[in-house]
């Protein structure tokens, strides 16, 4: 019997933790059983994904972000082409999901939604597409069963098409390091404490708050330096308000790294200030370094932040308990220890790559109506 041909779909110009996510799937599909297709955009931001070596001659790459009938046409024209008998959309896409149904007919069509509590606001097309995507009754992926609880008030989703299946970190990676090598690397005076955080410079992710923590810490510490990983749109507003806040001598943006792991292993406290998330993939691999971390309590943060047992959970919009919970973690090493060394555990027991991978070709085969 010939695989199974998946087609995976990707929309964004980004490559971040819905691509990481989508490369580590199509790396480890059992290759007997499964033969994974990409369509994604022709753009230079997406081609790490498009070089899986496992996607060799098995990916259509087609203009980016044209406008709406354009990129029903195209996305048609390509799954057409491809005949799959499954597609599998890594995040919530309604145009891909209505071009899905469009041109497969009743092929099952798979999507990993990953915040729900997001609800953009549309105009009257876009709430049109919205409503067709959803009627194509997609087969749905949750990084967390909050999340997963959300949706099923938020949206007309069916609980018995549905799935919770965490991201999968890559736990050697994310291996202790040669901390001092680290930190020299960076720059980082060894009687320094150092406060991170990983994540696209954009609105969603609350940079303000933790800025203002750093505002606040700087009025009574002289010890502590942040570093802030990632770029994004937002870059030029933050570091002008770092300047503002006159925290600007303590504050490196380092823009995007590929080092994160090297990173990861200098800093003391890793601290999250999103407004919303899903499964948080940068949480997730704080916790796998065996770092503290101090996270906003929201979508699928709680997951992997267990309060007070893998980590602290503040609530989101608060600098002053995102300040004392950083500072908490500082100052109580014990308590950070302890968290840290749990977290690890936590992610090396929930967010295995093989579990991720079995318990995705088990949805699959669900979803398309055969034995598992």
């Amino acid at each position: 019997m010939p695989p199974i041909r998946i087609v995976y779909t990707q929309s964004p110009l980004a490559y971040g933790a819905v691509e990481t996510y989508l490369r580590s799937l199509i790396e480890r599909l059992d290759r007997e059983r499964f033969e994974p297709w990409l369509v994604c955009p022709d753009h230079p931001s997406v081609e790490p994904l498009r070089q899986t070596p496992e996607l060799e001659r098995r990916v259509v790459a087609l203009a980016p972000s044209p406008p709406l009938p354009a990129f029903l046409r195209s996305r048609g024209g390509a799954l057409r082409s491809i005949r799959p008998a499954l597609v599998h959309c890594a995040d919530l896409d309604p145009p891909m999901m209505v071009a899905t149904r469009v041109a497969t007919g009743a092929t099952p069509l798979v999507v990993t939604h990953n915040t729900p509590e997001l609800r953009p606001t549309y105009n009257v097309v876009g709430r049109a597409v919205v409503r067709g995507a959803w009627a194509a009754r997609p087969w749905t992926i949750y990084t967390s069963g909050r999340d997963r609880e959300t949706s099923l008030v938020l949206e007309p989703v069916a609980r018995e098409r549905t799935a919770v299946i965490p991201y999968g970190v890559d736990l050697d990676r994310f291996a202790a390091r040669d901390r001092a090598r680290a930190r020299a690397a960076l720059g980082i005076d060894a009687d320094r404490r150092v406060v991170g955080m990983v994540a696209y410079l954009r609105e969603q992710k609350g940079h303000t708050y933790l800025l203002q923590a750093a505002e606040r810490l700087a009025q009574r510490r002289s010890d502590l330096e942040w570093l802030i990983v990632g770029d994004g749109e937002l870059r030029g507003g933050l570091e002008q308000e770092a300047h503002d806040r006159g925290v600007a001598d303590r504050v490196r943006f380092l823009g995007d790294r590929a080092d994160v792991p090297e990173i990861l292993s200098a800093l003391d406290v890793f601290a999250l200030s999103s407004t919303f998330e899903g499964m948080c993939f940068a949480v997730a691999e704080a916790l796998a370094a065996e770092l503290p971390v101090v996270a906003t309590d929201v979508g699928g943060v709680s997951q992997s932040v267990v309060q007070e047992e893998t980590g602290l959970l503040v609530p989101p919009r608060d600098p002053d308990a995102l300040t004392k919970g950083i500072e908490r973690l500082l100052d109580e090493p014990d308590t950070a220890s302890r968290v840290a060394r749990a977290g690890r555990e936590r992610v090396q027991r929930l967010y295995s790559l093989a579990a991720m991978v079995e318990a995705t070709e088990r949805f699959y085969l669900r979803a398309l109506g055969r034995r598992t």
